[in-house]
């Protein structure tokens, strides 16, 4: 939004339409990357750890967005920001490299670094024929890597009124 005037409302809508396809991007391209570390990290350890990559990416999630709340108060005290008030142009400037700028070499950064990385041929092979229901073999080997204890059914007994209890 750093040369968007006045009026420019259908500018605007464009842009925001283009960063919000860029931050959905960014929203499903996580959780893809993070189920291929997890298929990795299994095909290496034999152990499925889902859970803890799961729940490590949300603690990193919720710490990033209270850092970025915090800082983003403290960043508009130092560009000038005046609450209630017409901004001075040097702050309006600010505020657009603030919460336009940063997020877009963010987005570039990550563009970049992940660039690089990638899922080889024959790791999308094996991640294949170790799911469940990839044939017997595949099966098999799913079932090795991954232990998966019986299921039991591990609801109370409840009373039918009658002093039996169902197991329902």
């Amino acid at each position: 939004m750093l040369f968007v005037g006045e009026g420019d409302v259908a500018l605007i809508v464009g842009l925001l339409v283009v960063a919000g396809g860029a931050m959905g991007c960014g929203n499903v391209l996580s959780a893809s990357i993070m189920a291929d570390i997890i298929d990795a990290d299994a095909r290496r350890t034999g152990e499925r750890r889902e859970g803890i990559y799961s729940a490590s990416m949300m603690f990193a999630m919720k710490i990033g967005i209270s850092l970025a709340t915090a800082a983003s108060g403290v960043a508009l005290s130092a560009v000038g920001f005046v609450p209630n008030a017409e901004q001075a142009a040097e702050s309006l400037f600010a505020i657009r490299m603030l919460f336009a700028g940063l997020p877009c070499i963010g987005f570039l950064t990550g563009a970049l670094v992940f660039r690089r990385s990638r899922l080889a041929a024959d790791d999308a092979t094996a991640v294949a024929s170790t799911e469940p229901g990839a044939g017997s073999a595949g099966h098999r080997a799913a079932s090795r890597s991954a232990p998966v204890a019986p299921a039991s059914d591990s609801r109370p007994e409840r009373s039918t009124g009658s002093g039996a209890t169902s197991g329902a």
